[in-house]
């Protein structure tokens, strides 16, 4: 409400008013607020004043009030779409980042292959595993205990 009581007296200085909305649609994208949200918060405002100013609430008031706020809403809709896209660009980037991290982690880490381990490849057949290890794709290593022989790449 502050804000709205601050736009309204700032209409006679719009050059200054228009960065301090845009600066609170951009921080508005911080909080989830979605570009629908504006009409319904536009609605709440004015059902409020009406409400509260009684026999005060004109139709010049209400078109006066109703232009404030449509000026409000038309400049802090695209800065918070702005700010959200570019939000949602760096959350997708941190996550790409991410999962190449994990990645590198992953191929930087030496595979054991077990042998008779479900799910894995059985390494049974001497001509698979010597094929294996003349394809690089894995070298002798240690055992694990009780489990067969053992493969790390």
């Amino acid at each position: 409400m502050k804000t709205v009581g601050n736009a309204v007296a700032g209409l006679t200085d719009v050059k200054n008013l228009i960065p301090v909305l845009e600066t609170l649609g951009g921080r508005h994208a911080q909080y989830g607020v979605q570009p629908e949200h504006f009409s319904i918060v536009g609605q709440a405002l004015l059902w409020t004043l009406e409400q509260g100013l009684g026999e005060l609430w004109t139709q010049q008031v209400k078109e006066a009030w109703t232009k404030t706020y449509n000026t409000i809403a038309a400049v802090m809709e695209p800065a918070l779409m702005a700010a959200a896209k570019k939000q949602e660009q760096q959350r997708l980037q941190q996550q790409q980042q991410q999962q190449e991290a994990e990645r590198q982690q992953e191929a930087e880490r030496p595979e054991v292959v077990l042998m008779g381990m479900e799910g894995q490849r059985d390494l049974e057949d001497p001509v698979v595993v010597k094929e294996l290890v003349r394809a690089g794709r894995v070298q002798r290593g240690a055992g694990c205990r009780g489990q067969g022989a053992g493969f790390e790449r």
